[in-house]
């Protein structure tokens, strides 16, 4: 899957920050994402139309 609009975070202890903040844990995997491709979303083309898919 390709992503557009990335943006690199300005501080990763973010999430941390966050994390201990709320007194929560953030799993790895969503952190990755965080990380990888934050503020990003998939290409267009990579888009489900849930409606349609309703209908089936």
């Amino acid at each position: 899957m390709e992503w557009k609009y990335i943006k690199k975070l300005k501080d990763i202890n973010c999430i941390t920050k966050i994390e201990n903040e709320y007194n929560i844990h953030i799993p790895q995997t969503l952190k990755d994402i965080i990380i990888n491709y934050n503020g990003g979303r998939p290409f267009d083309e990579m888009l489900f139309n849930t409606e349609k898919m309703m209908k089936k």
